[in-house]
């Protein structure tokens, strides 16, 4: 059942952030991973998950993301939505620190781009949020052992800034190699 704007019960239900009424829909069969029907021939639009990260709804993207309890989980966490949104996208986007930091420990990668080619890190709210994402990303590139990753990651995260400036780049090269060191990561 859709309503105006094409959003079903459940996305209604992450909207206003009630994990009570969540659970319970989902309980009864309702879809988490339906989506956004409106003004498009073929559903494509975001999921009830994606209302919840975009609304900042930190207990039912948990519940998503962990499932009811001795299941799995209800979502793909890097399913994209929206113009190519993943849940890590619109973490960031708005600021939700907690949630950016949930979404990764549950596997979210950061590699995925948006319809205007911009990754979580690009279109994070905040700078902490950013290097944290950053870190994250590094770590996992450092701990490949691969020579080549540390150059594609500093090219992949110095194209999220523009317009060329040197300075800009000699200081990121420093802050990823400070970052792949760091024991956190």
């Amino acid at each position: 059942c859709s309503g105006d704007g094409g959003k079903n019960i459940l996305q209604h239900a992450a909207w206003i952030g009630d994990l009570g009424i969540f659970r319970a829909l989902v309980d009864a069969g309702a879809d988490v991973n339906e989506r956004r029907a409106k003004n498009w021939a073929q559903p494509r639009g975001n999921t009830a998950f994606h209302q919840a990260c975009f609304y900042g709804r930190l207990d039912i993207v948990k519940f998503c993301l962990e499932g009811p309890p001795g299941a799995a989980p209800l979502v793909d966490v890097n399913l994209p939505g929206e113009q190519g949104h993943t849940a890590l996208h619109l973490a960031a986007m708005f600021g939700y620190d907690e949630m950016v930091r949930l979404l990764i420990k549950h596997g979210a990668t950061s590699g995925s781009v948006t319809k205007n080619g911009k990754t979580a890190e690009g279109v994070a709210k905040t700078e902490d949020i950013r290097a944290y994402i950053k870190r994250y990303v590094v770590g996992i590139f450092a701990r490949s052992r691969d020579p080549c990753s540390l150059w594609l990651i500093i090219s992949l995260s110095y194209a999220q800034a523009a317009p060329y400036d040197p300075t800009s780049l000699t200081s990121e090269v420093s802050t990823l190699q400070s970052a792949a060191k760091d024991p956190q990561v």
